[in-house]
């Protein structure tokens, strides 16, 4: 049995910034440290996340923790929330971005539905900018346990 973290209103801001990407709301508390998804309602994708982070780690594949929570702004919303995996001076690199920078028939334009790169094409780009492999495995561990939309 998992604990569900609990977040008042004055904790959590609205996203506006620095997650365009993806079809969930999302809220950061005020530093930063932690962001919170919101789940779709009457889906078990909160817990699906939950157990796919918790498998990953038990065959060490690197992934965000996520804990399950409840935002509570006069409605609860129930999600999950993460700690900000980056260090200071880091950036987080979105796999749309190199596909985008890298490929002329990637329409980053279009949300939903690219069918427009292979995963050879994804290898390729990530041993071409990092030649020990480490991002191709951690991008096997995206494909294998994200969520497709």
């Amino acid at each position: 049995m998992y604990e569900i973290l609990e977040y008042e209103v004055m904790e959590l801001i609205k996203l506006h910034f620095s997650e365009p990407l993806g079809t969930k709301e999302k809220f950061w508390n005020h530093d930063g440290s932690i962001l919170f998804k919101v789940g779709r309602e009457n889906t078990l994708e909160n817990c699906s996340e939950k157990i796919a982070c918790e498998i990953a780690n038990l065959i060490d594949l690197p992934t965000v923790h996520y804990d399950l929570a409840v935002y509570k702004n006069g409605d609860e919303k129930l999600g999950v929330v993460s700690k900000n995996f980056l260090k200071d001076g880091e950036e987080l690199i979105l796999a749309n971005t190199l596909l985008a920078d890298n490929l002329s028939k990637y329409d980053k334009e279009k949300i939903y539905k690219l069918k427009e790169y292979t995963l050879n094409d994804f290898v390729s780009i990530i041993i071409k900018q990092n030649k020990n492999g480490d991002d191709v495995h951690n991008f096997t561990g995206y494909l294998i346990f994200g969520q497709s939309r």
